[in-house]
């Protein structure tokens, strides 16, 4: 990556669009390499069931294919946000509460248990980092404000090792070249 191309990526990491391509790509390395068998859910517009939008669903990013027998579904949402030094998450309701709805909806539709996880790749750690954060976590959380919305916040401080994960300096940078092609509609 040449010097112009990391700088447009710092640059881009304040705009939302941007990062939320670089979190998929980035979970997306990583689930590759992990050998798990995920797909990507279709976000494109238009294309969002009629019963998830009366329950006033977010689709998360992506599912788990399960494992004969197993009676819960595993959802993923990529996230690359600030954390204030991998510290601490917040997002704001509307967001969680879309999050939820969905888990509702699917939930009552399939018959089976639903668990919506995220991948959170803190901004301070450049992609070279993430951590497991389940969605019920937020049950516990503290109210906070972001952009002036109402907000939870939980502590990233207290999870545990086993929930925090790595990449190699190859998957962050193909995860870079593909959020930039992504971002730019190459």
């Amino acid at each position: 990556m040449t010097q112009f191309a990391a700088l447009q990526h710092r640059l881009r990491l304040d705009r939302p669009r941007y990062a939320g391509y670089f979190g998929e790509c980035l979970s997306e390395a990583w689930l590759r390499r992990e050998n798990w068998k995920f797909s990507p859910i279709e976000q494109s517009p238009g294309t969002k069931p009629q019963r998830l939008k009366e329950f006033e669903g977010k689709r998360p990013d992506f599912f788990l294919e399960p494992e004969a027998g197993d009676n819960t579904i595993y959802f993923f949402e990529a996230k690359c946000y600030s954390t204030n030094e991998c510290t601490t998450f917040a997002l704001k309701n509307s967001e969680l509460s879309g999050l939820k709805n969905f888990k509702a909806w699917y939930e009552a539709e399939s018959q089976l248990e639903a668990e919506v996880l995220f991948l959170l790749f803190p901004k301070e750690a450049q992609g070279f980092r993430f951590v497991w954060v389940a969605l019920s976590e937020f049950d516990a959380g503290v109210a906070v404000t972001i952009c002036g919305e109402a907000a939870v916040q939980i502590s990233l401080k207290t999870k545990d090792a086993g929930l925090w994960g790595e990449l190699t300096d190859d998957m962050v940078t193909g995860a870079k070249t593909e959020a930039a092609k992504r971002f730019t509609g190459e």
